[in-house]
């Protein structure tokens, strides 16, 4: 994961354990990015699942033993976990149950091919 340098005064604001429900949450616009929700304190712990599990759905795929994911977990895949396999983990646990099922017997057995998809940065807007 990235950090700040200790002197650096962001540092100070920066969340530790990262909660990687984060990356599905923080939205740049683009088409590949999740869509924009809304957040209260009162929704928080349930909003971030929801968020986690919506943008799951769509982005992650797995066929016989390919798996092929969004390009956020190749760039925040330490915030899910230290290894692939834990990465892989991590998404499986926001997956619905065949898929967490068939992701988890791939990481099991190391049989999983990861692939990342092409990311969209065209701006998501209505035409």
């Amino acid at each position: 994961p990235r950090t700040f340098a200790p002197r650096d005064p962001r540092a100070a604001q920066a969340v530790a354990p990262v909660d990687p429900r984060i990356h599905f949450a923080l939205v740049c616009g683009a088409k590949s990015c999740p869509p924009i929700r809304v957040y209260s304190a009162a929704n928080i712990e349930q909003g971030l699942q929801d968020a986690a599990e919506a943008f799951c759905e769509g982005e992650v795929a797995v066929s016989g033993d390919r798996v092929t994911l969004s390009k956020i977990f190749k760039w925040y895949g330490g915030d899910f976990g230290a290894t692939q396999p834990q990465m892989l983990r991590a998404v499986a646990a926001f997956l619905r149950p065949e898929a967490r099922a068939q992701l988890t017997e791939l990481v099991g057995r190391g049989a999983a091919r990861v692939h990342f998809k092409e990311y969209d940065w065209a701006v998501n807007a209505k035409e």
